[in-house]
């Protein structure tokens, strides 16, 4: 295999209705004054090679309002085609072991280089061999209902106790609600733990469970050293996706973060912007060639 198939590099060339549509999109969230930062990294995140893909999956690879779909054969055609030429790819979600489906999809010799970490990366699971990288989440339904529930109240439909995280479901998933829902649970939490927007729901994890730890812990377990295309749709600072996607090389669907060096959106040679998983599909398959 050649240096160029076991790497993803843009295989599309960048035009000036491309970038000028970036530049107004993230100066929306960052400032006028990062007009030429913004500008000089988006370029930078195509002039390296990755060995490396990080997917979300709810609004990424999955629409983000139904949670029983999964992959549409394109997205599995696109995961499958990086797995054959040798590139690691790593699903990382909020979600449980419902994640663990999308290996059933890939073809047989695959299912075993997929790396699938369900709950923002507690357990990484190699193939078919399981990693535990947390403990079980330290804190009670009891303490929880006493520090914070009487405050959700009126946002919250239902919350679900789960080994690694709290599920805070709200009456509207609506971006706002969402927002102010993970704003008035963050300061009300013991130390050690943060409340995400998921864009489904918002969750309470260990801070030492970000998505971001999660691939540093992936490239350690695989003696790798992993430069790796990030794609995600909760990229603004109350989003589970923040950290991962603030980097070089990280793109949203969905969200933006004020951060001018990462986070940009997915947009055509016309300036037109690619969201959900239309979004993902086209970034990997046209801009990246990843078919």
């Amino acid at each position: 295999m050649s240096r160029n198939q076991s790497r993803l590099h843009r295989t599309t060339k960048l035009s000036s209705r491309e970038l000028s549509s970036v530049v107004r999109k993230k100066e929306l969230t960052a400032s006028d004054e990062f007009r030429s930062v913004i500008s000089a990294k988006y370029r930078e995140s195509f002039h390296r090679d990755y060995n490396s893909l990080a997917l979300d999956y709810d609004g990424t690879m999955v629409p983000l309002t139904k949670r029983t779909v999964v992959p549409s054969n394109d997205m599995i055609t696109i995961v499958d085609s990086l797995l054959n030429r040798g590139i690691t790819v790593v699903i990382v979600s909020g979600r449980g072991h419902s994640l663990l489906g999308v290996r059933n999809q890939l073809s047989t010799r695959n299912r075993k280089k997929i790396v699938i970490a369900p709950y923002n990366g507690a357990e990484i699971f190699l193939g078919n061999k399981r990693r535990i990288t947390q403990r079980p989440l330290k804190i009670s339904p009891r303490t929880f209902r006493h520090r914070v529930g009487k405050s959700i109240e009126d946002f919250c439909a239902n919350v679900k106790f789960k080994r690694y995280s709290i599920q805070i479901i709200p009456r509207s998933r609506s971006k706002r609600t969402l927002d102010t829902l993970t704003t008035v649970v963050r300061p009300m939490l013991p130390p050690g733990l943060v409340a995400r927007s998921s864009g489904f729901a918002v969750d309470v994890f260990p801070t030492s469970q970000l998505k971001d730890t999660c691939l540093s812990y992936v490239s350690s377990l695989l003696r790798k050293n992993l430069r790796s295309l990030r794609v995600g749709d909760q990229g603004h600072e109350l989003g589970n996706d923040y950290e991962l996607l603030n980097v070089k090389g990280g793109f949203s669907v969905g969200t933006l973060s004020r951060n001018p060096f990462g986070c940009y959106p997915v947009v055509n040679c016309s300036g037109q912007s690619k969201s959900g998983v239309n979004g993902t599909e086209y970034l990997l398959g046209t801009t990246f060639g990843c078919v």
